[in-house]
């Protein structure tokens, strides 16, 4: 079975290696969004941007111990938000042709940015464990 830890808030360090985590995280998020975008103004850019925020804040709290269980992670992550998008799309326009294409990527993208976001966390200790959090961390 596999399992991962997650960590909302815990101590002001927790939350600032949070937020190099989640930094880590955005960049890709963002460039693929951007890049799989037909047309880049205001209407593309900003939800891209909100999106971006969002999915990264998800990839950010976590704390995997394997690059299977980032991966695996990212994808679930990926595929809920998908199935959210693409449902609300259905219920409100009554087609799913309205969706943008990245958006049934979101698993594969999320997937791959997670396994980024977990070697180069690992890489700089952006992973931590202190009495606030019940995490079993291994840095690989």
């Amino acid at each position: 079975m596999v399992q991962t830890n997650l960590l909302f808030f815990g101590t002001k360090a927790d939350s600032r290696l949070g937020m190099f985590r989640g930094g880590t995280a955005f960049v890709p998020i963002l460039v693929v969004l951007l890049a799989m975008s037909e047309t880049l103004d205001w209407y593309t850019i900003v939800p891209a941007l909100l999106l971006s925020l969002v999915l990264c804040s998800a990839v950010g709290v976590q704390f995997p111990s394997s690059t299977s269980e980032a991966a695996l992670y990212g994808a679930l992550v990926g595929f809920v938000v998908m199935v959210a998008a693409a449902s609300v799309t259905y219920a409100s326009m009554g087609t799913l042709h309205n969706v943008p294409t990245y958006v049934y990527w979101l698993p594969v993208l999320l997937a791959a940015t997670s396994v980024i976001t977990y070697h180069v966390s690992s890489h700089f200790h952006w992973y931590t464990v202190d009495h606030y959090s019940n995490a079993s961390i291994q840095i690989m």
